[in-house]
């Protein structure tokens, strides 16, 4: 329970144990696990902000809660290598993208 433990550093080490219960949580309050099927070795998870409970949070995580609940910004975690793999990885991101016949720019 993040009350009991104000600390950020010992409440991850308190709940580090209970994984399944966190991921369980997560994937309720929008965290996406996209599991790399194009053989890059790219997996990837996605947060939808808006789905956060925004009092669920640890006091210590400097999070500007207007800025999320205004915009509700989605997060893009990419695990991958460096040199070339990800600067193609980010050059493919910046690319325009056609949705409904309208190209459009992702708001990085």
């Amino acid at each position: 329970d993040r009350q009991s433990t104000n600390d950020l550093h010992a409440f991850i080490h308190e709940i580090k144990s209970r994984g399944d219960d966190i991921v369980e949580y997560a994937k309720n309050h929008g965290f996406h696990e996209v599991p790399d099927e194009s053989g890059a070795h790219v997996d990837c998870q996605i947060i939808d902000t808006s789905m956060l409970n925004l009092e669920d949070l640890h006091p210590d995580l400097k999070i500007h809660l207007d800025v999320v609940k205004d915009s509700n910004p989605v997060i893009l975690v990419m695990d991958y290598a460096f040199g070339t793999q990800a600067f193609e990885l980010i050059d493919s991101l910046l690319q325009p993208m056609v949705m409904e016949g309208e190209e459009k720019n992702l708001n990085l």
